[in-house]
């Protein structure tokens, strides 16, 4: 069993490692705000009006890809986006 404590700084840490988003692979994100709650890391961050469909988020540390998720998002208009990450 991993305890909530792992958990919580698993989160930290990954949240402190983060620099920037790269969405559909093109469109690179310096401004997002990561918060850790409890065991659940949650990362805001708004989708450019250029981006009518999210397919992907990806997660970087310099040039060091951390993680990568495929999504499928419609957007219309501004769109406050939020990803949680939780250590299960």
């Amino acid at each position: 069993m991993i305890t909530s404590d792992l958990k919580t700084n698993l989160n930290n840490s990954f949240k402190e490692m983060i620099s920037h988003i790269i969405l559909n692979s093109s469109v690179r994100l310096d401004e997002f705000h990561a918060s850790v709650e409890d065991e659940i890391l949650s990362i805001e961050f708004d989708i450019p009006l250029s981006i009518d469909t999210l397919r992907k988020i990806e997660f970087f540390e310099g040039d060091k890809l951390l993680s990568e998720c495929s999504v499928f998002v419609p957007v219309n208009g501004d769109t406050l986006f939020k990803y949680r990450v939780e250590v299960k």
